[in-house]
């Protein structure tokens, strides 16, 4: 099952008093910030995995994507899980950055988490070469190509298959 996420702007809302130790542990980015974080991990293997806290599909995949992460992190894969929190009508950062830690603790999960704080999912999907469908997982290789896209949830042995493509040199990828 997976869910199209439309292109609505979100209530966003910029982030100020107590919410401010939170941005620090919980990286906010828009697309260019997200293009640039990616290009700084240029040289590691990344699974990028698209999500939300209100996609059922989304919240159930994260513990094999968890798995899969710590199995290969002595590999030099790195998992970065990015919430698309904010492209739910009325959802605020502030709103996010005070439940979503509860939310990863609560589930157990220890991912790299970064919020997308774009105002419109369409240039992200423009970035991604389609349209924004969660769950889906991007894979880059470490020379920074996008590699696959796996649009729909997945399972851990799915998640082991985009990871091997991660780590696989160049040219080795299918």
């Amino acid at each position: 099952m997976s869910i199209l996420v439309s292109a609505l702007a979100p209530a966003f809302q910029g982030c100020g008093g107590e919410s401010e130790e939170k941005v620090e542990a919980i990286p906010v980015v828009d697309l260019e910030g997200l293009q640039q974080l990616l290009a700084d991990k240029r040289g590691t293997p990344l699974l990028l995995n698209l999500w939300a806290t209100w996609c059922a599909p989304c919240v159930a995949e994260l513990p094999d994507l968890q798995k899969v992460a710590r199995a290969h992190a002595a590999d030099g894969l790195e998992v970065i899980a990015l919430d698309v929190e904010l492209m739910a009508p009325k959802a605020t950062l502030e709103g996010t950055l005070a439940q979503l830690p509860g939310f990863l603790a609560e589930k157990g999960i220890d991912l790299s988490v970064v919020i997308y704080s774009g105002e419109d999912v369409g240039p992200l999907g423009e970035w991604l070469g389609e349209s924004i469908v969660l769950p889906v997982t991007v894979v880059i290789g470490a020379d920074g190509e996008i590699r696959a896209r796996h649009v729909d949830s997945a399972t851990e042995q799915e998640f082991e298959e985009l990871a091997a493509l991660a780590l696989a040199a160049p040219g080795e990828h299918r």
